[in-house]
Formats: C-alpha cells, sequence, structure tokens
C-alpha cells in the first residue's frame, strides 16, 4: 500500500476518532460541528478549489463528469425502493433511505480527496468538475423526491433553487471554481510553491471537516438502524460503480480515450453517504436517525473499500 494510502487512511481514522472522542470527552459540544464545517466550506475549501482549477487541463470531454455523476444518482433511486419495499420501511424512513443512497460524499470532504490521494492534483481536478452536479441535484431532484415522503409542508422546487444559488454553503464554491477558470484561461502560470501549499490545505481541511462531522456521532442512536444502514453497502459500493463506469464506456461508445476520467468516476461513484444526506430529514420531516447512521455506517464502511478501490484502479 502506498504511503499516500496510508497517510489517507490515517487521516480518515484520526479525524474521526478525535471528534467523536472531543465530544464525549465535553472538550467540545456537538453543535459546534455545523460552524467548523460551514467555516471550512466558505472561508477554506474556495482557496484550494481556485489553485487546483487554475491547472487544470481543459478539454471536452469534462462535460461527461456532471452528467455521470447525477445519472448515477438516479440510478441508485431503483435498488433503494425495492429494498425500502423489503424491509417494509415507514413513509419517513424510505424517504431518508432513498436519500442517502442518492447523495454520496463526493465533493472535497472525500470523493474528491480520494481522488488527490490516489490519482494527484489532475484526478482532483476532474472531481471538482464532477461534483458540479451536486448542489443542484440536491435542491432539486433530491428535495422534491424527499417532498414526496414528508407529512409536513415543504419548501417548493422555486425556494430550492433560490437556496441553491444564493446559499453562501453553494455559492462560495461555485465563485471560486468560475474565478480558478478565469485564471485558467489567462494563459498565467500557476507559481510552483502553491502545488506544495494546496497539498497541505487540502490534508488540513479534509482532518478538520471529517474532525467537525465526527463531532455529531451518537452511537446509541445507531444501533437500532444498522440493518438499514448496512444494507446500503450494495447499493453504495456495488451497484453505483457499475453504473458509472458502465456509462463511461456508453457514452464514450466503447472508447475511453481519458483513463483520468474513467478513474475519478469510478472514484466518485463508489462514495458513502454525503452529509447533504443528513439534512433532507431536517427538511423534510423524515427520519433522521436513519440519515445519521446511514452516513456514519457507510463511511466506516468505506475504509475497509479503500483497499480494494486500489487495487481495481491499476486494472484500468
Amino acid at each position: 500500500m502506498s504511503p499516500r494510502v496510508i497517510t489517507f487512511l490515517f487521516i480518515m481514522f484520526a479525524a474521526l476518532f478525535s471528534g467523536y472522542y472531543a465530544q464525549k470527552s465535553g472538550w467540545i459540544k456537538r453543535d459546534q460541528s455545523q460552524s467548523i464545517s460551514r467555516f471550512m466550506v466558505i472561508y477554506v475549501f474556495p482557496f484550494v478549489i481556485i489553485i487546483s482549477i487554475w491547472k487544470l487541463r481543459i478539454s471536452m470531454g469534462l462535460i461527461l463528469l456532471p452528467i455521470i455523476g447525477a445519472l448515477t444518482s438516479l440510478a441508485t433511486i431503483i435498488p433503494s425502493l425495492i429494498i425500502s419495499r423489503f424491509y417494509g420501511f415507514y413513509r419517513d424512513q424510505t424517504g431518508s433511505y432513498v436519500g442517502a443512497a442518492m447523495l454520496s460524499n463526493v465533493g472535497l470532504t472525500l470523493g474528491a480527496f480520494v481522488c488527490f490521494v490516489l490519482l494527484g492534483e489532475d484526478g482532483f481536478s476532474y472531481a471538482l468538475i464532477y461534483v458540479t452536479y451536486f448542489i443542484p441535484f440536491f435542491f432539486t431532484v433530491a428535495s422534491y423526491i424527499a417532498s414526496l415522503y414528508s407529512t409536513l409542508d415543504s419548501p417548493g422546487i422555486r425556494e430550492n433553487i433560490k437556496a441553491a444559488i444564493l446559499d453562501p454553503i453553494s455559492l462560495v464554491p461555485n465563485l471560486a471554481m468560475i474565478f480558478g477558470f478565469i485564471l485558467n484561461l489567462t494563459g498565467i502560470h500557476r507559481p510552483a510553491f502553491l502545488a506544495l501549499t494546496n497539498e497541505i490545505a487540502i490534508y488540513l481541511s479534509n482532518f478538520i471537516f471529517l474532525f467537525a462531522c465526527a463531532l455529531t456521532f451518537d452511537f446509541s442512536k445507531m444501533r437500532g438502524y444498522s440493518r438499514e444502514a448496512i444494507s446500503l453497502f450494495p447499493i453504495k459500493f456495488v451497484f453505483s460503480p457499475m453504473v458509472g463506469v458502465g456509462l463511461v464506456y456508453l457514452l464514450s461508445l466503447g472508447n475511453v480515450k481519458d483513463v483520468l476520467l474513467l478513474k475519478v468516476i469510478f472514484i466518485e461513484s463508489s462514495m458513502p453517504v454525503a452529509v447533504f444526506a443528513m439534512l433532507l430529514p431536517q427538511l423534510f420531516s423524515l427520519d433522521q436517525n436513519l440519515a445519521n447512521s446511514a452516513w456514519i455506517y457507510t463511511t466506516v464502511g468505506f475504509l475497509f473499500v479503500v483497499p480494494f478501490l486500489v487495487y481495481l484502479l491499476g486494472v484500468f
């Protein structure tokens, strides 16, 4: 196993353990998780995005990345509904379960980070393009489907789109990406020292973000949802990557020239449940504990998937 993979696993384990220990010991309150995460997304991640996109090699094939991301997320609806029906989930449980299946942690907090560790800065930049589908998808498709299982009056599509445009959580990273593309197109060479600066920022910011996420862990509420959470494993770690890779070959008519694009899509489509999946129950009165358990179980489970991911990447 390469030193970069070992470093990645160490950061994951260390961040999750230290965050959980900090809140259990009373050093940091659980409700501080949101403010820490928000600070990272608004003030730190944009720097990483700008520096990475500045060096990106732009090609027409990049448009496939967000398209395949959205189609892969849509494809998970079918197996998640089948499993929900099989287990006899209640209405609010089904909404949370389908949301967890659709929404994967593809952004800087995990998917793009894994691409950076395994594929370097070019892979990281591709991943940033891939993830551009996520926020529009969340505030339209995912929110609409969640509203179908809600027992409350839920925000309409218009309100969701407005939130997607104006909320700093989505607005600032998108502006950073636009600025990064502007620097890229100017032809100005990125200073060499920014490569090391960016690498340090990526590792440090992901440690802090995962630490913040672990502040919310409450294992006492997870015990009753282990069956539901573990049933997501085949969707997240088998079905989804098969769909993602299959779509690459289908849309490329079997002639995949950009191997890096293929590898990024394979990694991104293998990600565990996204943090945003825990937001849907808050917005639409769904089963919050199921969503939280799905995120924790699949995130921890992903750590054991990484060695297989590394091996399969060598096949492409």
